[in-house]
């Protein structure tokens, strides 16, 4: 069964269609939303508490730092 998190994201995802956003763009964010539903999976998160974010900021901005994430996408996974 899908977690809370991923079926937020896939309904998310199917409006952002719906709307007309390109087919490019919703593989975009829903690779991004992907990266925050994983690591909240990776550490049994079920609740995005003001902790968890934190956890996911620096988690981020080590990978940023390791060169595996750019800038812009370092600040757009912050935004997911």
């Amino acid at each position: 069964m899908e977690n809370k998190f991923s079926m937020l994201v896939e309904g998310v995802l199917a409006g952002t269609a719906s709307v007309g956003l390109a087919d490019a763009s919703v593989r975009y964010y829903r690779s991004c939303c992907h990266t925050v539903v994983g690591f909240c999976d990776g550490r049994g998160i079920d609740q995005l508490t003001e902790q968890a974010v934190e956890e996911f900021r620096a988690a981020m901005d080590e990978r940023a730092h390791r060169g595996e994430i750019g800038p812009t996408m370092r600040s757009t996974l912050e935004k997911t």
